[in-house]
């Protein structure tokens, strides 16, 4: 049996470099799954290795592709107004 691997908020701070209440605020959205652990009034969330995989690829960027530069119409200096 393997052991899964969790994460507290703080360490999850550290990790990303955030606050507190920033991580909090994601797992209330459901953005990210976490596990309640704690007892009493007061919650404890810890988050699985898994979930954090998910979470982390699923907000990971790419660089957007280049455009490709549209050809420059050249124009005449002869307005026609009447044709």
């Amino acid at each position: 049996m393997s052991v899964q691997q969790f994460f507290t908020l703080g360490e999850l701070c550290e990790r990303w470099q955030c606050s507190h209440s920033h991580c909090l605020n994601l797992i209330r959205s459901g953005s990210l799954t976490a596990i309640n652990i704690g007892t009493g009034g007061r919650s404890r969330y810890v988050v699985s290795a898994e979930a954090l995989d998910d979470f982390e690829s699923a907000r990971t960027t790419r660089p957007a592709p280049k455009q490709k530069r549209r050809a420059r119409v050249r124009q005449t200096g002869i307005i026609q107004f009447f044709k």
